[in-house]
């Protein structure tokens, strides 16, 4: 993922644009976390354009829960780790 220190809201969860071929107004946004040797969790994803202009794109509440599953993922040995993914809690997504 380009530039992974941008993008960042506090808490170790960063909001990135995902390149569609409508452009970046109409582009869509991910949700993820970064930690553990480059490991990076997605929690939600959304298309811009669905969004109201007047409103927030992440309200407060929202955003609050992501930092905690931040942390929660941040805490998990790699063993924790394994353990949801055998028991099919995350899936894992693998670039290449």
């Amino acid at each position: 993922m380009d530039h992974p220190d941008k993008g960042g809201l506090g808490g170790g969860v960063y909001k990135k644009r995902v390149a569609t071929s409508l452009g970046k107004r109409s582009g869509a946004r991910t949700i993820v976390a970064y930690h553990r040797e480059g490991k990076v969790f997605f929690f939600e994803g959304w298309e811009k354009n669905t969004v109201s202009m007047r409103g927030k794109e992440i309200p407060d509440d929202v955003l609050a829960a992501f930092k905690i599953a931040s942390t929660v993922f941040k805490n998990k040995s790699d063993a924790d780790l394994e353990t949801d993914l055998k028991n099919k809690e995350l899936v894992e997504v693998i670039n290449g």
